[in-house]
């Protein structure tokens, strides 16, 4: 209703610190990536992130794609067009 989109809201914004033990909870291994994306196109992503160990779901008005954690380091590594869903 012409405020800012909740992204815009870094009154919302809490450490990842806070969130690490939900996180890494919610986040999904590695090769479920395979049943939604091309393995070649998942393997060649992944491997310029080798200390990524799972990954979280990234919804937006555009193209969903994929966030790379590492759970080991409490840590997003970087969001990557490969998608989260069919």
């Amino acid at each position: 209703m012409g405020g800012p989109d909740l992204p815009q809201r870094i009154d919302l914004y809490v450490p990842i610190s806070e969130m690490a033990e939900k996180m890494r909870a919610k986040a999904h291994p590695l090769e479920e990536l395979n049943h939604y994306n091309a393995p070649a196109v998942v393997s060649s992503t992944l491997a310029k992130w080798p200390q990524a160990d799972a990954w979280l779901p990234l919804m937006t008005k555009g193209q969903s794609m994929s966030v790379l954690l590492s759970k080991k380091e409490d840590k997003a590594l970087a969001v990557v067009d490969l998608r989260p869903w069919n």
